[in-house]
């Protein structure tokens, strides 16, 4: 004989024993803590001396129309202990079944899974009656893509963090706000390179962000009837270089060209790391983007040629 978390709940709930005899005295509110967790040792003891009946939480049969876990005697009795008289019943509704719509693909959790972190979106969603629409199906919608959503479930159902896309799933993380997963993905290889060292050094170059905003709409402002965009670059990597080069930038100006200048920043990259920097981050809004040298001109004086770079745009 087996029983599921259903039966149990409900047989509890009704003041009737597992095994089916008269109701139980010990099925009743309890004044304090104490007193139910006397009764509870009590009360649980019959389901105790049947352990090998239950199967794992992890397994699961199907019941009619619906999915009922089966739940280990070790899980009800802390339920029953904390929660009480109405602990399994809490129990079975936390075990409950979840089909979910994400972007179009279809997930099958749990409402424990989904409230594992009581701080994130899905627990507030799913935590009490659920706030979300359904589709024709009678599924929960969510309007996400829903390609990393599956990385994100197996995270709160094992811990496991994805192999694949990770920024992508970290980017999710941080949608649905929970921060166990982003903190993890955030040590990873992939990312702490990204976070701790390039992007620590960015913070360090005055206005960086904003240069790359100048820099595209300037390239966007000269592509009109043009194949290319040209604008000039200006690498400071030190306060003493500004000196040497304010006389070069003034005769560019003057020439009509465009200068952009970065710098000077406090730390270990060179020039040529942050240029690689800005080729990375222009490229990774879809442009075709190459950075050369500056040929010496006429605007170009001494040796300050050296501080001075070309970054052109290729349209077609």
């Amino acid at each position: 004989m087996c029983f599921s978390s259903r039966d149990v709940s409900v047989n509890l709930s009704k003041g009737i024993s597992v095994s089916g005899h008269a109701p139980s005295p010990h099925l009743r509110e309890f004044d304090n803590d104490e007193e139910r967790k006397s009764k509870c040792q009590h009360g649980t003891s019959r389901l105790e001396s049947r352990r090998g009946i239950f199967r794992p939480f992890s397994s699961s049969k199907i019941c009619k129309d619906h999915f009922y876990p089966f739940v280990d005697v070790q899980q009800m009795r802390s339920w029953w202990c904390v929660r009480g008289r109405r602990g399994l019943q809490l129990l079975e509704q936390h075990m409950r079944v979840v089909h979910l719509n994400v972007g179009g693909q279809r997930f099958c959790t749990s409402v424990g899974t989904l409230t594992k972190y009581p701080e994130s979106k899905l627990a507030e969603w799913f935590g009490g009656p659920p706030k979300l629409p359904r589709d024709a199906q009678g599924h929960f919608f969510l309007d996400r893509h829903g390609q990393h959503f599956g990385a994100i479930l197996e995270f709160l159902r094992s811990e496991r963090l994805p192999a694949h896309d990770i920024p992508q799933v970290h980017k999710e993380s941080l949608h649905y706000n929970i921060p166990a997963l982003a903190k993890r993905l955030e040590e990873s290889p992939v990312l702490f390179g990204e976070m701790v060292g390039r992007q620590q050094f960015l913070a360090r170059v005055p206005h960086y962000k904003e240069n790359i905003q100048v820099l595209i709409r300037i390239a966007r402002a000269e592509a009109v009837a043009s194949r290319r965009s040209t604008i000039v670059v200006c690498v400071l990597r030190a306060d003493e270089d500004l000196a040497r080069c304010n006389n070069t930038i003034g005769s560019l100006r003057a020439n009509k060209d465009s200068v952009v200048t970065f710098g000077p920043w406090n730390a270990g990259p060179t020039a040529a790391d942050l240029l690689d920097c800005v080729q990375k981050d222009i490229q990774s809004q879809g442009y075709t983007v190459h950075v050369q040298p500056c040929v010496s001109g006429k605007n170009l004086l001494g040796r300050s040629s050296d501080f001075f770079h070309t970054l052109t745009f290729a349209w077609w």
